[in-house]
């Protein structure tokens, strides 16, 4: 029987015959002969045990006679000092062997010795069983993180642990690569409309398309829309800028000055190449540089009046549609005239200091003519009532309508005045008399009269059904009969 390698944790037990063959144990290592010799590390044992290399005892080494001779080296126990041992082998001052039933050691302890040099490293031995399963120590620290080992092969998903606690933050990993954009969301809802912004400020005008001609010491200034006399007589009218180009029906010019230090006239004229004097300017703005801005109109060398003051920031303007001629500032209208002109308007001007001031923004060019009066418009829709007039005066009273006259005659040729008489009749009509008159007519000889108080008849009281009167009629034998009219009023 042969066996290559045999781990055990128990006992082992071989019920196989070795009559024949002997027990070979990982090579030899151990060999069990079919005679019962046991060799290790030999497969030829010559006696019951043969141990070919070194032999380390932990335990007592007992035998009953020790003969031969030794090679190599004996491991014997340290033998403390006071102690008594027996059956021990000692090794003799000629190395030989001596067994001793019974050895007591009593010297005292002699010095140490000097520490000896260290041995050399010996093999490692074989690989022992593994021990039983100790108890478990308490938690040590925890170790310093060792280096990473080769990956190994993924294990079997295990069943998932409970949660444990939260760890410490760990630190940002890098940027990863940006995403696709996704797809536009719908549009949101219109936002509340903000507030208007401040209206910036007036930009200049752009260069016309015309031709200037100088005179007088006047050039370009800064750009080919600036004139600024920088020249010749310094306080005289002769300096002149003006357009080689006319136009009529429809023109336009506009202009802002470059500082309010110089005195300069422009505008529309008929004939620019007269003079350079304002006088023969036709239509002209006038800037004066009196400290104050002062800025007026001229036509034809004469003032037409003031209208306000300028700034280098104010646009003065004339145009002139065939049929009115206006007068602008800042876009808003100072002076209209209605005026027919058949020949053609230049631009033209007039600069008095020669102090590098002058005019700029210069615009100058035809417009169309105002165009004819479009048909009148369709009717608007009636406009919402206005509120009630204030009540008028009391018109003149009316004429009379016709009344109800309740009448009953009496015979009053008995009655002897003065006499209060109480007549007396049912009129059919109570409680409608609340407000009334009572005509008493008197029936005598031919005359009638009619009364409604007075020194002939008194009304004393009046009730639904009765009135009583009062005669103080001096003549009344001349009364035959009576008659009352009642009238509701």
């Amino acid at each position: 029987m042969r066996i290559d390698q045999i781990e055990l944790s128990g006992s082992l037990s071989i019920s196989a015959s070795l009559a024949t063959n002997p027990l070979v144990v990982n090579n030899n290592y151990l060999f069990v002969s079919n005679t019962g010799n046991v060799g290790i590390g030999t497969n030829n044992p010559t006696s019951k045990l043969v141990v070919t290399g070194s032999v380390s005892v932990q335990g007592q080494v007992r035998a009953t006679t020790l003969s031969g001779s030794f090679t190599g080296s004996i491991k014997l126990p340290t033998i403390p000092l006071g102690t008594s041992e027996t059956n021990i082998v000692l090794v003799d001052g000629s190395g030989g062997l001596v067994y001793r039933s019974n050895l007591s050691l009593t010297g005292a302890q002699g010095n140490q010795g000097n520490q000896g040099f260290q041995g050399n490293q010996g093999p490692q031995g074989n690989q022992g069983p593994t021990g039983l399963q100790g108890t478990v120590g308490t938690q040590g620290f925890q170790g310093n993180q060792g280096p990473t080992g080769i990956q190994g092969t993924v294990g079997t998903q295990g069943f998932q642990g409970r949660q444990g606690p939260q760890g410490n933050q760990g630190p940002t990993g890098i940027q990863g690569t940006a995403g696709t954009n996704g797809t536009t969301g719908p549009p949101g809802p219109l936002g509340s409309q903000g507030t208007t912004g401040t209206t910036g400020a007036q930009g200049f005008r752009g260069a016309s398309d015309w031709t200037p001609a100088f005179t007088g010491g006047v050039a370009y200034g800064s750009d080919s829309t600036t004139y600024i006399k920088s020249s010749g007589t310094n306080g005289g009218w002769d300096g002149q800028v003006y357009s080689t180009q006319g136009y009529t029906n429809g023109v336009y010019a506009t202009a802002r000055a470059t500082s309010t230090s110089q005195y300069v006239m422009w505008g529309l004229n008929n004939d620019p190449t007269t003079n350079g004097s304002y006088e023969t300017i036709n239509y002209a703005w006038y800037l004066l540089a009196d400290g104050l801005g002062t800025l007026q109109i001229y036509e034809n060398g004469g003032n037409v009046g003031n209208f306000g003051t300028y700034t280098t920031s104010t646009v003065l303007a004339i145009t002139y549609d065939g049929t009115s001629l206006i007068y602008w500032k800042d876009g808003v209208a100072q002076r209209t005239i209605t005026v027919s002109i058949t020949t053609p308007l230049f631009f033209d001007s007039s600069l008095y200091y020669s102090n590098s001031q002058g005019i700029t923004n210069v615009g100058f060019g035809p417009m169309g003519p105002r165009g004819a009066v479009g048909s009148a418009g369709s009717t608007g829709p009636p406009g919402p009532n206005g509120p009630p007039g204030s009540t008028g005066g009391t018109g003149p009273q009316g004429a009379a309508g016709p009344v109800n006259v309740y009448s009953v005659t009496f015979d009053a040729s008995y009655i002897t005045p003065p006499v209060d008489y109480t007549i007396t009749h049912n009129f059919g009509l109570s409680g409608i008399f609340k407000n009334f008159i009572v005509e008493v007519i008197q029936n005598s000889n031919g005359f009638n009269s009619v009364h409604t108080g007075g020194s002939a008849f008194y009304i004393k009281s009046f009730s639904s059904n009765s009135f009583v009167m009062t005669w103080q009629l001096g003549n009344w034998n001349q009364v035959q009969t009576l008659t009352v009219n009642v009238v509701k009023t």
